[in-house]
This record gives C-alpha cells, sequence and structure tokens, in this order.
C-alpha cells in the first residue's frame, strides 16, 4: 500500500492495492468511493455509518443509526420517565442520514421530537445549544455529534450541571471519546455500538490479552472504530482464502463467510448479525455498564432480529425514503439509495 493514496482512477490497482478497507467518516469514505467507482477494487467500509452503497464492490458495513436507536431509545426513556427528545449532530451526510433514522426509530415507540439541530464539524461552543434543549423540555437527547465536537457537548452539558436533566444516548460515543469526557461527565450516558471492549466473551478476551501483550497496558482502548477494522481485515482474509480467487468471487464470500468474532459468543453469518440489548445503568468507572436483555419487553418490531441479506435492496427502501424526506427539510449532499446493512449493535450501554 502506498505511503500517500493514488488521486487518480486506476492508481490504487496499479499501486498494487486489491482492496480497501475504509476506517473514515462517511464525508471522507464518499470521496474514496468517487475515487474507486468502476476500477474493479472493492471497498469496505467498516465503521457505523447511515448507509447508501453503490456498486457490489461497495461494501458498507458498521452500525446502523436505526438499529441503535431501535435498540436503547425504549430504555432510555425507562431511565427518565420520559418521551420528549431533542436530537443535536454535526451538518454533514451521517448527522442527517442518523437523523432521519432517528425519526422514524422514535416514532416506532412513541417518542416525540421536540427539537432537531444540526451544527458544523469542530464547533466546541455548546452554550447555545444546551440553552435550547433546556428550554425544549426534552427529556431525552439523541446526540449524533461525532469526535471532539461530542466530547465537548458532553462535557459542557456535565458542567452546566445539567447531566440528570434529561437522558441523553450517544450514537458515536465509544470507548476513547468516553475517556476523554472523563468518568463524572460521562455518567449516565447511554451508548448502543456493536462492541465494547468490556464484552465478556471468550474471543474478545483473547483479543484483548493480544492487543495489550503486544502495545502494554497504556495503549488506547479498542471500541467499534477499531474492533471493526480488526473484523473487516478477518473476513477478507478469509473471503480471500474461501473464495474463487477473482474480486467479484471475494466480494461474494464476503456475504457468506462465518467467522467467530469478538462481541458475539459463537459463529454468526457475517452482515446479518443479531440485535442484542443491554440495558442496566450502573455505576462501572472508567469503563461501560451493562446488563444482557433479550428484548422480550419490547413489541416484536424491536426483538432481536437478523438483518436481511446486502443484495436486498428492497429492505432498503424505507430508510432511504426517511433520509430523503429529511434531505428535503434540511439539504444534503445526494447519495446513493442503496446500502449493505451489516453491523448491528450488540448493545445498548448505561454509565453510571
Amino acid at each position: 500500500m502506498p505511503s500517500r493514496p493514488p488521486s487518480k482512477r486506476g492508481g490504487w490497482a496499479a499501486a498494487g492495492c486489491r482492496t480497501v478497507i475504509a476506517g473514515v467518516t462517511s464525508a471522507s469514505f464518499a470521496g474514496v468511493a468517487s475515487v474507486l467507482a468502476n476500477t474493479g477494487c472493492p471497498v469496505i467500509h467498516c465503521l457505523l455509518n447511515e448507509g447508501g452503497g453503490g456498486s457490489e464492490l461497495m461494501l458498507r458495513w458498521g452500525e446502523r443509526p436505526l438499529d441503535q436507536v431501535r435498540a436503547a431509545s425504549r430504555s432510555v426513556m425507562t431511565s427518565c420517565g420520559g418521551r420528549r427528545w431533542y436530537l443535536i449532530g454535526n451538518n454533514y451526510r451521517w448527522g442527517h442520514g442518523a437523523h432521519a433514522a432517528g425519526h422514524r426509530a422514535l416514532e416506532e415507540v412513541g417518542g416525540q421530537v421536540v427539537g432537531n439541530e444540526f451544527v458544523e464539524l469542530g464547533h466546541l461552543d455548546f452554550g447555545r445549544v444546551i440553552e435550547e434543549i433546556e428550554r425544549s423540555g426534552a427529556d431525552c437527547v439523541l446526540s449524533t455529534l461525532v469526535g471532539a465536537d461530542e466530547v465537548a457537548f458532553e462535557r459542557q452539558v456535565w458542567e452546566a450541571g445539567l447531566r440528570t436533566k434529561w437522558a441523553t444516548l450517544s450514537l458515536a460515543m465509544e470507548e476513547s471519546a468516553r475517556e476523554r469526557i472523563g468518568d463524572d461527565a460521562a455518567a449516565g450516558i447511554w451508548a448502543a455500538l456493536g462492541y465494547f471492549e468490556g464484552l465478556d466473551t471468550t474471543e474478545n478476551k483473547a483479543l484483548l490479552g493480544r492487543y495489550r501483550g503486544k502495545y502494554g497496558r497504556w495503549a488506547p482502548p479498542l471500541s467499534s472504530l477499531s474492533e471493526s477494522v480488526y473484523e473487516a481485515v478477518a473476513l477478507y482474509a478469509a473471503a480471500v482464502r474461501n473464495g474463487r480467487g477473482d474480486v467479484r468471487g471475494v466480494a461474494e464470500a464476503l456475504r457468506e463467510i462465518r467467522m467467530t468474532m469478538p462481541e458475539a459468543p459463537s459463529s454468526q453469518p457475517a452482515r446479518t448479525r443479531c440485535v442484542r440489548t443491554c440495558t442496566s445503568p450502573r455505576q462501572s468507572p472508567g469503563a461501560f455498564a451493562s446488563r444482557p436483555d433479550d428484548g422480550r419487553d419490547a413489541p416484536a418490531s424491536l426483538r432481536p432480529r437478523r438483518l436481511r441479506p446486502a443484495s436486498t435492496a428492497a429492505a432498503e427502501s424505507a430508510d432511504d425514503s426517511a433520509v430523503k424526506a429529511h434531505r428535503d427539510r434540511v439539504p444534503i449532499p445526494p447519495r446513493s439509495d442503496r446500502r449493505t446493512p451489516t453491523r448491528s449493535p450488540t448493545a445498548a450501554h448505561g454509565v453510571r
């Protein structure tokens, strides 16, 4: 792999690259996908994303906001005894897609959206936003903010003494962000991702042992963002071994391969993992806390289920319509009407 990515079509293949595994934001992925379109080079987007793909060689894995909100919203509302939601996110394709999905998922469980706001990436002063949330009378906040923006927002909520004023569900808060927010400031925030470092599975313990053994105790924590890259590499290697050898054979194998992954106690078909929820918000300094929940208290539509195969375009039509309707209200760059659902939240964790 070249040290600097080629910027012209064909440059990746000429440099010896046969597949690109993109652990990047949705905005960066759009750029990569445009460069590699029609080059015959498979591109795997392994991080959580709002969906939208393209050709059969553009594989968008990662958690979907619709599944994330479905997995956690009932627990969040139960924890605070309210149904009014304020949505805050970054003004780009991930935020808009996630909010469209959030509106849909919250409507399913009787939630009421009382505010919906976007800020530009790099926005670090949330004083006005926090005041708007307080004035709205929201019981719950759905945050789709990413990176330093999410850290700044959550710390400022805590510094304002409002952490217990409403319950917060953050779709992009993983272990590294939680560390930067801090134990006290993060207490009470909910998250719903496909992987948490503290998951108690044999496979995860083995992965953590190898990781700490190589990089030491002070290495950054593993999270959904990093584990999904590990998972993508492992699945790709298995697909190469098991596929026909050609590019499309490998792509087909990627949709069928079975492996045991750190977040799952047993082998499941790749790209069709079950949604599981963990709903207990308990004190656990320095980490996420969870209690497994099989979803039996939720309506049938919210219980653990398997997603449909990536090739089933009809499975995405409702999501695409919701995103389009949301885009009509707040313009965002157009995207493909197809996506590849692959990685679902295996936990909704409360941090107390």
